[in-house]
C-alpha cells in the first residue's frame, strides 16, 4: 500500500516538475515581451509584470517537491559525494526537517490569515492591467 502512495507521489512530482518547465518557459517569454515593450516601445504593461510573479512564485513552491525528487537542492557536492550513502541520507533528512519544512510553516502560518481575510473580502490585484 505504502509503494503504491510512494509511486502516486513520485509520479505526481514529475508531472508537477515538467509543468514548471513548461511555466519557466512562458516566463521567460513574458518577460522578453515586457522588455521589449518597454524598453524599444516605451510602454509597459502592469499586467504582464503581475503575471511574472505569479507564475514565479507557482514555479517555486511547486517546483521545490520535484527539485527534492530528483536531487536537484543547492549543497557543497565536494563534500556530499565524498560521503556514504547513510551520511547522505541523514543530511537530507536533518536539512528538510531545519530548513524547508520550518519554511514552509513560516509561509503558511505569516499568511494564513492575510490569505483568509482576502477571501472573505473577494479581493483582487488593485491595478490589473487595465
Amino acid at each position: 500500500m505504502l509503494l503504491k502512495i510512494e509511486r502516486f507521489f513520485d509520479k505526481f512530482a514529475t508531472v508537477v516538475g515538467y509543468c514548471c518547465g513548461l511555466l519557466m518557459v512562458a516566463m521567460l517569454l513574458n518577460v522578453f515581451y515586457d522588455a521589449i515593450m518597454r524598453y524599444l516601445f516605451n510602454t509597459n504593461s502592469i499586467a504582464l509584470q503581475e503575471m511574472e510573479w505569479h507564475i514565479f512564485s507557482v514555479v517555486f513552491l511547486f517546483g521545490i517537491s520535484y527539485c527534492l525528487q530528483e536531487d536537484g537542492h543547492v549543497r557543497v557536492d565536494v563534500i556530499y559525494d565524498r560521503l556514504g550513502q547513510r551520511a547522505r541520507a541523514i543530511i537530507n533528512i536533518v536539512g528538510t526537517l531545519l530548513f524547508i519544512l520550518p519554511f514552509c510553516w513560516l509561509i503558511i502560518d505569516g499568511s494564513f490569515d492575510f490569505v483568509k481575510e482576502a477571501y472573505d473580502l473577494h479581493e483582487i490585484s488593485g491595478d490589473p492591467g487595465a
